[in-house]
């Protein structure tokens, strides 16, 4: 489904999704837009749009993605630009695989220890002060 919601700073749309499972239900926002101020906007409408439904703010949890962030971290690892598609394909299977496996997976593509280290510090932040430390 795709939501459009006015803006202060025009039309942010999203494409929204759900998923249930026995922690609960999570909901996709998946934003497209190129004006990351209309996204924040449509960040914010959404989680306030969730608190009047009855959620409270242990309930919601916001995870923003973003390639245009990512690509810039890695570049200044210095990771070249033609790698960093490859790499995308290991970092989206974080998740989805245990840390042994993701580590040995960042390894292949990433010779670096170091830079394999910062990476993952950076894919385990969870609120903006601990991306400040990257």
């Amino acid at each position: 489904e795709t939501l459009s919601l006015g803006a202060g700073h025009g039309q942010g749309t999203a494409r929204l999704g759900t998923q249930g499972d026995e922690n609960g239900v999570v909901v996709f926002l998946e934003l497209l837009e190129a004006d990351v101020l209309a996204d924040v906007e449509v960040i914010f409408a959404t989680v306030d749009y969730l608190r009047e439904v009855g959620l409270t703010p242990n309930d919601i949890k916001v995870k923003i993605s973003s390639r245009k962030l990512l690509a810039a971290f890695l570049k200044s690892l210095g990771i070249p630009e033609n790698n960093l598609l490859p790499l995308y394909a290991v970092l989206d299977k974080k998740s989805k695989i245990t840390t042994e496996a993701f580590y040995e997976m960042l390894v292949e593509k990433v010779a670096d220890k170091e830079k394999v280290a910062q990476i993952q510090r950076f894919m385990n932040a969870t609120s903006i002060p601990q991306l400040d430390e990257h």
